[in-house]
């Protein structure tokens, strides 16, 4: 019997095999949302249970969002957006402004939700450096089965190929992409459970004297005359990345 315990009891004593030394995986296991990646470290975190005050263009007539208890990846609430099948465009944009990051390479991440299939859900950063403006995205694209990132042409181009099943669309996914931006070169990006090297490709930059500061941004769109929505959730910012 386990020690102190009463002879007839059936409770064993338990040997701790090993202890968690990885700092990362203690705040997951503490209830953290930076459950896939855990690199880099955490400058800004969501999963709105304070609400969406701090993020723009929420809702816009035809084009609508609104925070929904429904289905929520963690915690009580998530993001519903989605666009009605008479609005000016079959698409439901959001972004979120923040300070200029001077923290070597960047990384975004959000988990999407679709409920059809047939269009595309893009994440992305934009980071102006006071000369300079970044873009780095990746779009999960139901059209062509594929995810893709932006070039620095300002063009998505295919990075990997997915294959979609019904129940797949009914799914929380993670999007993720990582930037050097001072090198102007992507470094690696997830979609669901598969990390993509994406150090071989480069990304998009214009010259600009906007005061310097960085943004996340969150895309869905539809085909033309169909209604659409999905929901988002855990968005993180991080900033040191590898």
């Amino acid at each position: 019997m386990a020690h102190g315990a009463p002879d007839d009891s059936n409770v064993v004593a338990v040997r701790a095999q090993e202890r968690v030394d990885d700092m990362a995986e203690l705040a997951v296991r503490l209830g953290s949302i930076a459950s896939v990646d855990r690199w880099g470290r955490v400058a800004y975190q969501t999963n709105f249970e304070k609400g969406i005050g701090d993020w723009q263009n929420v809702d816009t007539g035809s084009q609508w969002g609104y925070l929904s208890c429904e289905g929520a990846r963690s915690g009580g609430y998530c993001l519903h957006l989605g666009w009605d099948a008479d609005a000016e465009s079959p698409s439901k944009c959001i972004w979120l402004l923040l300070d200029y990051p001077l923290a070597g390479n960047v990384g975004v991440e959000a988990y999407i939700h679709p409920y059809f299939s047939g269009g595309w859900y893009a994440l992305y950063g934009e980071l102006y450096s006071g000369s300079r403006l970044y873009y780095y995205g990746i779009r999960w694209n139901g059209v062509t089965e594929t995810i893709q990132v932006k070039d620095e042409t300002g063009n998505y181009i295919d990075v990997l190929d997915v294959d979609y099943t019904y129940g797949f669309w009914r799914t929380w996914r993670c999007l993720k992409v990582v930037a050097d931006t001072e090198n102007e070169r992507y470094k690696r990006g997830w979609w669901g459970p598969f990390s993509i090297d994406l150090s071989g490709i480069s990304m998009k930059s214009i010259g600009s004297y906007v005061e310097p500061y960085s943004s996340i941004n969150i895309k869905g769109q539809g085909l033309e005359g169909y209604p659409g929505e999905y929901k988002v959730d855990d968005v993180i910012l991080t900033v040191y990345e590898p």
